[in-house]
């Protein structure tokens, strides 16, 4: 079997590891619903793996581990206090979309690029108290691209990138907005557009 393919339900505080090692290509499709679940999934040694996740709900907790070749993870998120934890490494592009509803949500990303590759992190929040702390690391010749969108009051975004080639877009909307970003390398890029009252700061340091 070229691609398996895991399909996954989860409710009423479930605790749930899925792992699928050393494939030529896998594919996990995972739903979320109710409160306090666990949710990790390992993607490992595997060509185009892909990761779709839905969490609605309470207090639910996703981790995402891929290691390999052209990765993709896509999480959509109801509720509140759920948190996420999501690790790229590997060869070809990187590429994470997430889209988040609801309030105290905590989501951490960790991309790394070997030479060659692409670090892409998509991310729209919408409510409040929504924190997003992304990190890219890329190896020569690689680039890194985030972009962010939060609607809402009290958000937070933390994001580095460390490499040649960082593209930094931060959109921040209504007030008590917090942006915290970090960009070491070359060929630096940084958009900001923040309504409502928020606070940034902002280093740039070239190699």
């Amino acid at each position: 079997m070229t691609r398996p393919a895991v399909m996954l339900a989860l409710m009423l505080g479930t605790v749930l590891t899925v792992a699928a090692p050393s494939l030529a290509q896998n594919r996990a499709t995972v739903a979320v619903d109710g409160a306090e679940n666990e949710l990790s999934i390992d993607q490992h040694g595997a060509l185009a793996a892909t990761v779709s996740v839905e969490q609605i709900g309470t207090g639910s907790t996703v981790q995402v581990v891929q290691r390999g070749a052209a990765q993709h993870a896509e999480l959509r998120l109801e509720g509140s206090d759920h948190a996420q934890h999501v690790i790229q490494q590997g060869d070809g592009a990187n590429r994470l979309f997430a889209e988040v509803a609801g309030s105290a949500h905590a989501m951490t990303i960790d991309q790394f690029a070997l030479v060659g590759g692409a670090n892409v992190a998509t991310v729209v929040q919408g409510g409040s108290a929504n924190n997003a702390v992304v990190t890219q690391m890329a190896e020569a010749g690689a680039i890194n691209t985030i972009l962010l969108e939060q609607f809402g009051t009290g958000n937070a975004a933390d994001l580095t990138q460390h490499g040649s080639g960082n593209n930094m877009a931060l959109t921040q909307v209504n007030d008590d907005n917090q942006a915290t970003l970090v960009q070491i390398g070359d060929g630096l890029s940084l958009a900001i557009a923040q309504d409502g009252g928020g606070s940034i700061a902002v280093t740039q340091t070239g190699s």
